[in-house]
């Protein structure tokens, strides 16, 4: 069971930065070297990409896979 929990896990890495304030928790930032964001991938000036195209990101598996293959070569 240590096993597969360890390598389920060896992905889970990274920075997060929180502010706590009268009980409450707030995320300022967060960031790892397994990210899936990209900032090269964000095209909201990119006039060759259709923003519509990007409403249904979710069914877009080309663009996850790609960033998927990405952060895998990072192992």
């Amino acid at each position: 069971m240590d096993c597969a929990i360890d390598n389920m896990q060896k992905r889970v890495t990274g920075l997060v930065r929180l502010k706590l304030h009268k009980g409450s928790i707030k995320i300022l930032g967060r960031e790892s070297v397994f990210s899936l964001y990209s900032e090269e991938a964000v095209t909201f000036e990119d006039k060759e990409t259709d923003q519509r195209e990007m409403a249904g990101m979710v069914k877009n598996y080309a663009l996850q896979a790609a960033c998927y293959q990405r952060v895998c070569k990072k192992d």
